[in-house]
């Protein structure tokens, strides 16, 4: 089993403790029963001391049991820390690539991993059910070899017809959960669109005739449930009777019975036994969805490369300067053979300031990757004053950038600059930028990222200024923002970047604001073509060297 080779592998050494917890706790919960038994048989023979004896095992049973099941937790908990631990050192190792690929993938896994923490009760529990049983068998094994034969096959009985119908109730459990967020969406629907609803009649009517509908699905499913879970547990009780009971205590001894007192003995036991087969059947389903979710974390755990080569430790004073950033002959083409960018020839000095353009799905943030050494060039190389750059070269590298891509992402913490920062600086650039009224700043955090795409971008621009690095990378940073504040990036906020020594490489399709860059260069098709203006008016220019 893929759960118990992880427990192995991250809490090898709480195997062994769980498994002899266990066994002593549901070994002595059988002898419990045993001793219960014969000490209601044997009335005359039983005695206070024995009572005693009683308790005390009792009371191991039950501190084993509770060491067990703390152990089980325990283990769980290593687990999940192991695979956590490992899902984000082999993210953080792999190439943005293999991530971007791995997407949905990689949420699934986080999914599946959250979900553990739900089963430890269930395996806990699950554990120490088999070994009670285990126990009660033993015991029914001394009552006669026909008491264990009848034992087995109530038992085997009982799980073959819980299981599948537990699997049944967890179906309808889930339609039920889904059917109550069809009307919480629909409730939703009702106080976001309140407006409309009072303005016309007609909507008003059959937005309630919609919420009518998802209410009696709700009520429908609700009693679809309560009435398969009687069937079921109902169906189950009477099965065991009919295998067990039936013919322990009212079959004749000399067929299949046992007679009045062993019959008696085996009723007793299969009560005893009727809680742990159920509790057992209920963690089945968790177990086998539980061991799924292993596999699939493994199996993602093992699909994440590693980029090539250990990455050279970053210098204590920062990425090294660097005059000339070259990209020559570079070429990055898609998995499959798909779209290519390149091949490239690109000199970017310090101090540059390029606009780049190009329609969409023209390679322009690829370029951008390709730039900041996110994306591993198939041809060509990428050089730093005439040097090609190494996979070991390749954090040192990156250093040298901030970046402000599409759909960027926000953490509330400044990590990396929560030891440098002023927190005036920050409360300062939040005002300049206008945003110092939707969030604020303290102990080195943000207090919320719930803003519109516009205020997080700028958000973004602040983040990046405190960032202080070398070369500027911008990615339509500015699509969302109004006129006014377009303006202000490109004629202050650029030019002052400028004057401090930064390098600039922005994305643009606003030909308005051309004259304010070094340069303009366009992308076409995924490779450079002659005149930048043209392409941000719509225009198709052929790429370079390309037939006429």
């Amino acid at each position: 089993m893929k759960m118990l080779e992880l427990v192995r592998r991250y809490a090898p050494g709480r195997m062994r403790a769980i498994l002899l917890l266990s066994s002593v706790g549901g070994l002595l919960a059988g002898g419990t029963v045993a001793v219960a038994n014969w000490a209601t048989a044997t009335s005359g023979r039983a005695s206070l001391s024995t009572g005693f004896v009683f308790l005390l095992v009792l009371a191991v049973m039950y501190g084993a049991q509770r060491a067990a099941a703390s152990r089980i937790v325990e283990a769980f908990e290593d687990v999940q820390r192991g695979l956590r631990d490992d899902l984000s050192r082999a993210m953080s190792r792999s190439p943005l690539r293999a991530v971007e690929q791995l997407d949905a993938r990689l949420s699934r896994a986080a999914g599946e991993l959250s979900y553990f923490s739900s089963t430890i009760e269930a395996w806990a529990s699950g554990v120490q059910h088999i070994v009670f049983l285990g126990a009660l068998t033993l015991i029914v094994g001394t009552i006669s070899t026909k008491a264990l034969v009848i034992w087995l096959i109530g038992v085997g009985v009982g799980f073959w017809r819980l299981v599948p119908g537990i699997r049944t109730f967890r179906t309808h459990g889930k339609a039920l959960g889904q059917a109550t967020g069809a009307l919480g969406e629909r409730v939703g629907h009702l106080l976001d669109g309140f407006v409309q609803v009072k303005l016309d009649g007609e909507l008003s009517r059959q937005v309630v005739d919609d919420m009518l509908q998802a209410t009696d699905a709700v009520y429908d499913r609700q009693v679809k449930l309560q009435q398969l879970g009687v069937a079921t547990f109902t169906g189950t009780f009477l099965i065991i009777y009919a295998f067990t009971w039936g013919p322990a205590a009212f079959a004749d001894a000399d067929g299949i019975g046992l007679g009045p007192v062993l019959g008696y003995e085996l009723v007793t036991l299969v009560q005893q036994g009727l809680g742990p087969i159920f509790g057992l059947s209920v963690a089945i389903p968790d177990w086998a969805r539980a061991e799924a979710a292993a596999a699939g974390i493994t199996e993602v755990l093992d699909a994440i490369p590693e980029e090539p080569g250990d990455a050279a430790p970053l210098p204590a004073d920062g990425p090294p300067p660097f005059e000339r950033i070259e990209l020559r002959g570079a070429e990055f083409v898609y998995d499959g053979g798909g779209f290519r960018v390149g091949p490239i020839d690109l000199s970017i000095t310090r101090g540059d300031f390029i606009l780049v353009t190009g329609g969409n799905g023209s390679g322009k943030t690829t370029l951008m990757k390709m730039l900041l050494g996110l994306y591993p060039l198939t041809r060509g190389s990428l050089r730093v004053d005439g040097r090609a750059q190494s996979p070991r070269d390749r954090q040192i590298y990156r250093n040298r950038f901030t970046a402000i891509l599409s759909g960027q992402h926000l953490f509330k913490q400044l990590y990396g600059l929560r030891q440098t920062v002023d927190a005036d600086r920050v409360d300062r650039l939040l005002e300049r930028f206008g945003i110092e009224f939707m969030v604020g700043y303290a102990d080195g955090a943000f207090d919320t990222l719930a803003l519109s795409t516009g205020q997080r971008m700028r958000l973004a621009m602040v983040v990046a200024l405190l960032e202080d690095r070398p070369i500027c990378v911008f990615d339509e940073w500015t699509a969302n923002q109004d006129p006014e504040t377009t303006r202000f990036y490109y004629d202050v906020v650029l030019p002052e970047l400028k004057a401090q020594g930064k390098t600039i490489i922005a994305v643009s399709h606003d030909d308005r604001y051309f004259d304010r860059a070094d340069r303009a260069i366009a992308i076409a098709e995924g490779r450079m073509v002659d005149d930048a203006v043209a392409v941000a008016r719509g225009d198709r220019p052929r790429p370079d060297g390309a037939p006429g």
